[in-house]
């Protein structure tokens, strides 16, 4: 479709050039200069050769906008508008991890008959992604799950961070200046960080059940991983060793205590509606949630039939991802565009050794470990709440 209308808006730009060369042409074959009608007609012509040129331009331009987001989608690994891909290191997507990194622990005594878990070894599975939580018709285990990722070949990179944002479109008179709109942005080093823990020494028959290692490498070697990293996006200070998390990231908005928690909340998504953002997601700690739910009205019935929607674990609408690592009585609401969880293209490594003293035990240590980072694009997209006192 673009094409077809570059073409017309072409042929209609040198239609019109070529209807004042003729003009102009004209008067000057017959020696005189052009009457004023001619001229009216010429400068008709040339200014809508002209709005051709802008808008041809201007399609260039949209056409380069369009490949930056369809590179951005493909970096994140979906098409724009089929959802962009998270993090699984939850749910299902932390049990099929588990079971592909079980499988890669055993190995068969090589005529056929059990596999038996192998004493040593280093195991590097694809960081886990999933598809939009959104369209798989279930509410999100963690905030991990409804943050974008991006992935990068190196673990030190730069990303674009908005830090002002005036919008000043506006109707323009034929010949009058054009109003400029500021959207200021600045280069943000960052840096993928190492995200690892080990497992107490286990008893290597404990784990020789492909079932019972599945459970043991879901349930706490990624679990905990997923824990750390949810932990370091949100409350992360930026000194040496740790991420710069939402709640530290200058810029972002704030909200302060209200009546109640419900109505602090709808303040916090009025402000990210009042600067161009849409709100999609809300992190709340269990406590701070179960208030919510089960506050009652004036009747002293459950107040569940008004913004709550407890089914879908939602708030005026919007997603609510209970996170344990956010502090008590405090909340964020967020657009999801905003930000992105960064990570490489290695991948999860997990690795297990009987060295040592290990090896007189007859016992395994694991270790688990990936590279991680946050990007915040849009800090005025982030809104921090304080609840009141319960």
């Amino acid at each position: 479709m673009t094409n077809v209308r570059r073409e017309k808006i072409r042929a209609a730009a040198l239609a019109d050039i070529q209807a004042a060369t003729a003009i102009a042409e004209k008067a000057e074959a017959e020696g005189r200069n052009m009457t004023a009608d001619e001229l009216a007609d010429y400068g008709r012509a040339m200014t809508r050769a002209k709005d051709g040129r802008e808008q041809l331009r201007q399609l260039d331009t949209d056409d380069e906008v369009t490949r930056q987001a369809r590179a951005l989608a493909a970096e994140v690994g979906g098409a724009p508008g089929t959802g962009a891909k998270r993090l699984a290191l939850t749910g299902a997507g932390r049990k099929d991890s588990a079971r592909v990194i079980a499988g890669k622990m055993m190995t068969s005594d090589g005529f056929g008959g059990r596999k038996a878990l192998t004493d040593s070894g280093s195991i590097v599975t694809p960081v886990p992604i999933q598809g939009d939580v959104a369209s798989m018709g279930r509410v999100p285990a963690s905030l991990l799950e409804v943050l974008p990722v991006l992935q990068h070949d190196l673990a030190t990179f730069r990303f674009l961070r908005q830090t002002r944002r005036e919008n000043n479109a506006a109707i323009v008179a034929p010949g009058a200046v054009k109003p400029t709109s500021i959207f200021s942005v600045e280069g943000v080093p960052n840096e993928l960080r190492v995200f690892a823990h080990l497992s107490d020494p286990v008893d290597k028959y404990l784990l020789a059940d492909v079932a019972s290692l599945e459970r043991f490498i879901a349930d706490e070697l990624l679990a905990g991983l997923n824990a750390a990293v949810e932990d370091e996006i949100l409350n992360g200070d930026g000194t040496a060793g740790h991420l710069r998390g939402l709640l530290a990231t200058s810029g972002i908005q704030s909200q302060a205590a209200a009546a109640d928690s419900v109505t602090t909340v709808r303040a916090g998504v009025t402000k990210l509606e009042a600067t161009g953002h849409d709100a999609s997601v809300i992190v709340l700690a269990p406590a701070d949630w179960a208030e919510i739910e089960t506050a009652r009205n004036t009747s002293g019935a459950f107040d569940l039939a008004g913004p709550v929607d407890r089914a879908a674990r939602k708030l005026w609408g919007v997603q609510v991802v209970l996170s344990n690592t956010v502090p008590a009585r405090t909340g964020l609401v967020f657009d999801g565009s905003a930000l992105a969880v960064d990570t490489d293209r290695v991948g999860v490594e997990t690795k297990w050794s009987d060295a040592g003293e290990l090896f007189d035990r007859n016992q395994l240590k694991a270790r688990v470990e990936g590279r991680f980072s946050v990007s915040v694009f849009q800090p005025s997209g982030v809104v921090a709440l304080t609840l009141p006192t319960a």
